[in-house]
């Protein structure tokens, strides 16, 4: 608080140009260092009452803020801490933390925290935190959703890896049923996950060879009356056996009509209303069914779960940048090989064969697999430098670039490209980001004067110089100046320079030089 610099002043009496600053925790604040620890407002003493603090912790793109409480007296549940993954209270809550609860370290997903403290208590308290920044690898787990299953190559999810969804039988998927861990403001899957529910079709054809169709569930939101149809439509020469596995209905408004063929003017196999509590199965004469369901929505009856199947295993459809290979056919037995095209790996089972389950049911004895895109990985970041880029996949283009102050040592070595093989174009260590330099002025001509060195390193970014004056001479000006990111020193204008006393006009600068004259030119410098 206050000046960091205080200049002795010229004249008979001798005293420091600014008031004597003094340093404080403050309440808040920007911050855009890579680590440092943050203070409860008071600190050391305890903070007080009605606080109300909120910082935000900006590190460089593609690294995210590690938090770690090492001292945590804040007395909940009125007073307490908040940490959200990225610049507004809306990002991702990653927790709220007091003395009683657990405080192990925060991770962000995002190069930005905001960390908020609210004190409404007369107790008091203590905490500090450490935040470090770290290079952001790994993806957190892709999101649960209700009836379905989740394809992935492991437990760990880096830059450009995939997780396909497929939903249980019976239900519908909505929505992408592929999701991708990307770059972007957070590391996280890209998009919305899908949602798998149970629809009510008008003449869905169903050409598998085994699933499952089911009936929704009691709710609001449907008109009182509805009806929903399905045609199952397998190879010819095969018939169809429906199993039905549960039926709880209303006798009275529900009913499902299953025809031994593709419409309602085939012959009725069966009608079906009321409840059913042993397995039941029926079976077709032909290749084709037609099933006519209606219901009233305004029954709480489960509905009904019915299993049908062919005596065969259906091809799969090809995976996404890949191809099914149907070696020996789809009869018991079978064998099929999946591959993946070139520059796309494969995750899960390579080939699939068809079985037959103790109920009766052909199916493959394995999902079709995953064709992903080679990835690279996020490249190690400079020391003093970060990535730029989002996509690290194969061809994609990654970019090195200096923090603010440094340079590339090369700018041969700028950027690097995704290879077939998985790696970076260069096998090298990350280039070097050095600091930038301003003109040695160490020994520039300065009439009366000399230049010193007073922080950082000679020459360097951020160093910074003091214009000393020679016994009987006093500075004109700004006499303090620093070496920028641009390569330049920030002098003023006018240049400072040296003035002996006797060209002052100002009444204060009218004394005689003095055994201690050196004394004008002290400065302090506070950090």
């Amino acid at each position: 608080m206050g000046h960091s610099i205080l200049t002795c002043e010229h004249g008979t009496t001798r005293n420091w140009d600014r008031p004597f600053p003094r340093c404080e925790v403050p309440c808040g604040g920007n911050i855009k260092s890579d680590n440092g620890t943050i203070f409860s407002p008071g600190y050391p003493q305890e903070y007080p009452t009605s606080a109300d603090c909120t910082w935000l912790i900006t590190v460089a793109t593609g690294l995210g803020v590690r938090l770690n409480f090492t001292l945590l007296q804040v007395h909940g549940p009125h007073d307490f801490i908040t940490v959200w993954d990225g610049p507004q209270e809306t990002a991702r809550k990653l927790g709220v933390f007091t003395d009683g609860e657990p405080n192990e370290p925060a991770s962000s997903t995002s190069n930005q925290v905001l960390v908020r403290f609210r004190s409404n208590t007369e107790k008091g308290g203590l905490f500090r935190i450490n935040y470090q920044a770290y290079t952001l690898q790994f993806c957190l787990p892709p999101p649960i959703i209700p009836n379905a299953d989740i394809l992935m190559a492991s437990k760990e999810f880096k830059i450009g890896d995939i997780v396909r969804y497929r939903c249980l039988p019976g239900y519908q998927l909505s929505g992408n049923n592929i999701l991708t861990c990307r770059l972007g403001t957070h590391l996280e899957f890209q998009g919305p996950p899908p949602s798998c529910e149970v629809t009510c079709p008008m003449n869905e054809v169903l050409t598998a060879s085994t699933g499952v169709i089911m009936s929704q569930s009691p709710g609001s939101g449907f008109p009182h009356f509805e009806s929903c149809s399905w045609v199952v439509k397998v190879e010819p020469g095969y018939n169809i056996t429906f199993t039905i596995q549960h039926f709880q209905t209303s006798r009275q408004f529900d009913e499902l009509e299953i025809f031994d063929g593709p419409s309602r003017q085939s012959p009725l196999l069966v009608t079906l209303s009321g409840n059913y509590s042993s397995p039941l199965s029926i079976t077709s004469s032909n290749n084709k069914v037609y099933l006519h369901w209606s219901f009233d929505h305004t029954t709480s009856h489960k509905g009904f779960r019915i299993q049908y199947s062919a005596a065969y295993c259906s091809p799969p459809s090809n995976p996404l940048n890949g191809t099914v290979h149907s070696q020996t056919g789809t009869k018991l037995g079978s064998t099929l090989r999946f591959s993946c095209d070139q520059g796309f790996r494969l995750i899960g089972q390579s080939s699939a064969t068809c079985t037959r389950t103790p109920q009766g049911i052909y199916i493959w004895n394995a999902p079709v697999p995953l064709c992903q895109v080679m990835a690279c990985g996020m490249p190690i970041p400079p020391v003093n430098g970060s990535i730029v880029g989002q996509d690290f996949t194969l061809g994609a283009r990654a970019m090195y670039q200096c923090n603010p102050g440094f340079r590339l040592a090369s700018p041969l070595a700028m950027s690097v490209i995704c290879q077939l093989s998985g790696r970076w174009s260069s096998n090298e260590a990350p280039p070097r980001c050095i600091p930038v330099t301003c003109p040695d002025i160490g020994h520039s001509a300065v009439d009366h004067g000399r230049w010193r060195l007073i922080y950082g390193s000679q020459s360097l970014y951020d160093a910074m110089m003091m214009l000393i004056c020679d016994p009987g001479y006093y500075y004109k000006g700004q006499r303090v100046i620093r070496c920028q990111a641009n390569s330049t020193w920030d002098y003023p204008e006018p240049r400072p320079a040296c003035e002996s006393e006797s060209e002052s006009t100002s009444p204060t600068m009218h004394c005689r030089a003095v055994k201690s004259a050196v004394l004008l030119s002290a400065k302090l410098c506070f950090r």
